[in-house]
């Protein structure tokens, strides 16, 4: 049985979630479930896709990744977890992420 974790991408740049997505769907455990440049497609494809992992920067447009994680609810039971990449980089950014429920945070460039 193929029991693969699902993973949402919200990245305003297109050839890198391109590159994740090529990365993510050649690997066993995942696969990519969306995809999406905008934050508040990023928050309704949460919603209807109920993604096990969301990667995804903070600056997004439509609604940045600050406001997209308060949406999410992230300290609630069932929520996805979430891994940031950002280029945004500052001690104060990230730790106000993680207070947000971010699980991890990634400074880019990311080697893929």
């Amino acid at each position: 049985m193929d029991i693969r974790r699902t993973v949402l991408l919200a990245d305003a740049n297109e050839e890198f979630r391109g590159m994740l997505r090529n990365v993510i769907d050649g690997t066993d455990g995942f696969t990519v479930a969306g995809s999406t440049g905008d934050g508040a497609e990023a928050l309704r494809l949460c919603n209807e896709l109920h993604p096990d992992l969301v990667l995804m920067d903070v600056v997004l447009p439509g609604l940045d990744g600050f406001a997209l994680m308060k949406r999410m609810g992230l300290q609630e039971a069932g929520t996805p977890k979430v891994i940031v990449l950002s280029r945004v980089a500052s001690s104060h950014v990230v730790s106000y992420a993680f207070s947000l429920g971010a699980d991890y945070y990634l400074i880019k460039p990311v080697h893929l």
